[in-house]
């Protein structure tokens, strides 16, 4: 419309995550458009939405459930595709948060806690998290928290709350 907008009145409209969410998930030397409606939708739609959901999701399950972590524990029960899919994403944090600092490249770890989130949701419809049996399911909530950690690690790096609850 030609209309333009300060970046302020962008945060009022919609919040200062979801401004910080969307300005970092494109390469600066690509072109933005803003969807406010997209940014206000409380729904999977809205990617600053979903990966908050995320989070919020794995911290209601911990919320219950007490974890027993070992250090050099081998997982035995943990043997999906869904669950290798986020363990290989999560190896990965790492590099993509060293190459998005030497790059400059926020959109990076955007584009990264997106799809770790998209893997956890996927890994989540797929298995029973808690179940009668121990091991099994302190194993999954090793894996629910390690995904929380470098959930909320990500979204700190680019300046935006994770939420425990929602």
């Amino acid at each position: 419309t030609g209309k333009s907008i300060t970046l302020k009145d962008l945060v009022e409209d919609t919040s200062k995550d979801a401004v910080r969410y969307f300005f970092t998930s494109r390469s600066i030397d690509t072109m933005m458009d803003y969807d406010v409606d997209l940014a206000l939708k409380k729904n999977n739609e809205n990617p600053v939405y979903y990966v908050n959901y995320a989070h919020a999701r794995i911290c209601s399950i911990l919320k219950d459930h007490e974890v027993k972590a070992e250090d050099g524990y081998k997982f035995e029960t943990i043997n999906s595709n869904a669950a290798y899919n986020v363990l290989v994403k999560l190896k990965e944090f790492e590099k993509v948060v060293e190459k998005s600092a030497r790059n400059y490249e926020p959109h990076l770890i955007t584009n990264y806690v997106y799809e770790l989130a998209s893997l956890f949701h996927s890994y989540y419809a797929k298995e029973k998290i808690v179940t009668d049996d121990v091991k099994y399911t302190n194993e999954r909530l090793m894996l629910c928290k390690a995904v929380k950690i470098t959930i909320y690690n990500a979204l700190n790096l680019i300046g935006i709350k994770s939420p425990e609850r929602m």
